[in-house]
């Protein structure tokens, strides 16, 4: 197959919830839609650990990444369901043996960046487009500081990253829901790709605002054949 130029080509999958029997499926669709192409991102936009799960009970999260390091992802953030779902010594161990970057802004441990997460990630393409890659992910302000945790308002934070940003094109990974989404879209000129999630909201052929691109799609295990 020739290789596909000066193309950039974004895989994404979100909301897995450990349902595990997805994941060859997903690694075959992974893999096959990378072949010929150079310039492939690689996103994982969180709940993809729960305890729901025996396996991710007794491994506490680590069966998850262990699987999530065989799709060679370029980043993830996290959901709920890792945020509320660890206690806070287990989310701060849960991806040390990982392979990508976990983008995370929102989430603060005394006031500072998780050791575990990046509050933004910069990537460059064959081709030298610069990509700046933000995380968010759903606030919960009543549980996240009982768990040792500062949570922040995404809005703002998601502002000033934004405002900071000197890239050619710039990727939300949203733990927030279809309504911050478009809202975000709405208000942020800059801003030029979300990949949602959390809400498992469908945009099947995508959807413009703003001159904003949104995607977002079921959790497979959702999708009855």
């Amino acid at each position: 197959m020739t290789t596909q130029e000066n193309v950039l080509k974004i895989l994404h999958l979100n909301d897995l919830h450990s349902h595990f029997e997805n994941y060859p499926k997903i690694k075959r669709f992974f893999a096959d839609k990378s072949v010929g192409y150079s310039d492939v991102l690689r996103f994982d936009i969180g709940d993809n650990v729960d305890r729901s799960h025996a396996l991710s009970e007794a491994t506490l999260g680590q069966a998850n990444v262990d699987l999530m390091n065989a799709l060679d992802l370029t980043a993830a953030t996290i959901g709920n369901n890792e945020g509320l779902g660890l206690p806070k010594e287990k989310l701060d161990k849960l991806y040390a043996n990982a392979n990508f970057d976990v983008v995370l802004a929102n989430l603060k441990d005394k006031g500072k960046q998780p050791s575990w997460a990046v509050e933004k990630k910069r990537v460059t393409t064959s081709f030298g487009m610069t990509i700046d890659i933000f995380g968010l992910t759903a606030p919960y302000p009543l549980a996240y500081p009982q768990m040792g945790w500062d949570i922040l308002e995404p809005e703002s934070v998601l502002a000033q990253q934004l405002l900071e940003s000197d890239a050619d094109f710039t990727i939300l990974l949203s733990h927030l829901g279809w309504r911050f989404d478009e809202q975000a879209a709405m208000t942020f000129d800059n801003l030029n790709l979300i990949l949602g999630a959390h809400t498992h909201h469908l945009y099947e052929y995508g959807k413009y605002m703003n001159d904003t691109m949104l995607a977002g799609h079921w959790p497979l295990w959702r999708i009855r054949r």
